[in-house]
């Protein structure tokens, strides 16, 4: 059950790292991030134009992370679920994941300083801990339905 948790929540980033390189709302979400870090407008357009450039794989990944997670349920609902296969498919969701958190880890990295970096990498901590509880009450309540 953690690890199920555990690949949502990964894909929930992935999620929102393609997000915030599209356009519209992203303008928010820049806007905060500038501010927050403290990043010039040459560090904001380095970002900006590095996450355009790999969006179109961010926005695979996530059609592929989506198509997953709809593969995991209904082999969850099965009447007889394979575990092997369940666990083969979010083995698979966790190396999609891992490959985008990568990625814009390296973007991040190749941008900010080395102190930006650690202040962005504490307000990700922040996030994951809302976005885990929130997430873990969402769990439950699809376990609960499940049985």
């Amino acid at each position: 059950m953690r690890k199920a948790i555990f690949l949502s929540t990964l894909a929930l980033f992935l999620v929102a790292a393609v997000s915030l390189s599209s356009a519209g709302d992203g303008k928010d979400k820049w806007a905060k991030m500038k501010a927050e870090l403290n990043l010039t407008d040459a560090q904001v357009s380095a970002l900006q134009q590095k996450f355009e450039e790999v969006r179109p794989q961010g926005e695979d990944l996530e059609r592929r992370s989506k198509a997953l997670h709809s593969e995991i349920e209904s082999l969850e609902r099965a009447s007889s679920p394979d575990q092997r296969t369940i666990q083969a498919k979010r083995s698979e969701l966790e190396s999609i994941t891992k490959e985008w958190h990568e990625k814009k880890i390296a973007i991040f990295r190749s941008v900010l300083t080395p102190e930006q970096f650690t202040k962005l990498d504490q307000m990700h901590s922040k996030m994951e801990g809302k976005e885990r509880e929130e997430h873990e009450k969402h769990a439950k309540e699809h376990h609960d339905k499940m049985i």
